[in-house]
């Protein structure tokens, strides 16, 4: 396949992007920052860091500033919350071009946790901002992205159940993958249940916040065990 295949996971905190051949990947937090009387524009640290320095207005949640048609002033500027997530995107995309050192796209996949029509077309139009054309991108869902994943591992790994806590903004979520065999065909059924316990990553910083993060994950990998050995009757 000529071209870099790409894939962009992206929240409204953080972003990442990730780079097939060579395998890379790189965590941007989702923020853009127009450096003041110029038309340069910086994402992730360099964003805060140009901000900090007093040199720029910074904008944040790009993903929900799109996704309600939002908009953001900057320097007296008015932008659609689309146009500035066309250029986080471009920016983003020079991470891997230049690890690469081409230019080239095949493939880019984005996945979010909850994509809809709306915020499909929404996505459509800023990668085409960005210079990318539409027939290369593909929107997916977070469980849809666990399935490909899991999928492209060896049989001995998902023939059988398959689980995955995802941690995120201090949201725990737990995805569950079963291959059913069939006579003629194999299904494969993937779901995500959101769990009421949770922590901050920043926890693991300390040894009392690390054991602490480990009770709460074996607390929920229990539970979730005796939902499967004693499913509840009706």
């Amino acid at each position: 396949m000529d071209g870099l295949v790409i894939g962009i996971d992206i929240s409204d905190t953080y972003t990442r992007i990730t780079l097939l051949e060579p395998e890379k990947s790189w965590m941007v937090p989702t923020v853009i920052c127009n450096k003041k009387e110029s038309e340069e524009w910086f994402v992730g640290e360099e964003a805060y860091g140009c901000t900090l320095a007093g040199e720029g207005v910074i904008v944040d949640k790009l993903l929900n500033l799109a996704g309600r048609s939002g908009t953001a002033t900057i320097g007296g500027v008015k932008y659609e919350g689309a146009e500035l997530l066309a250029k986080f995107f471009a920016k983003l995309l020079e991470y891997p071009r230049k690890e690469a050192g081409t230019a080239s796209l095949a493939q880019v996949a984005i996945s979010l946790e909850k994509p809809d029509g709306n915020l499909l077309k929404i996505l459509m139009r800023c990668m085409e901002l960005a210079g990318v054309d539409r027939s290369l991108v593909h929107v997916l869902s977070r469980t849809e992205s666990f399935v490909y994943y899991v999928m492209s591992q060896k049989r001995d790994v998902w023939s059988n159940q398959v689980g995955m806590f995802s941690l995120e903004n201090e949201n725990l979520a737990y995805y569950e993958l079963k291959a059913q065999r069939g006579l003629r065909q194999m299904t494969v059924v993937a779901e995500r249940e959101s769990q009421e316990e949770s922590f901050n990553l920043n926890v693991l910083d300390t040894p009392s916040g690390a054991r602490l993060a480990d009770r709460i994950l074996c607390s929920c990998g229990e539970r979730l065990l005796q939902k499967k050995i004693f499913p509840p009757s009706f």
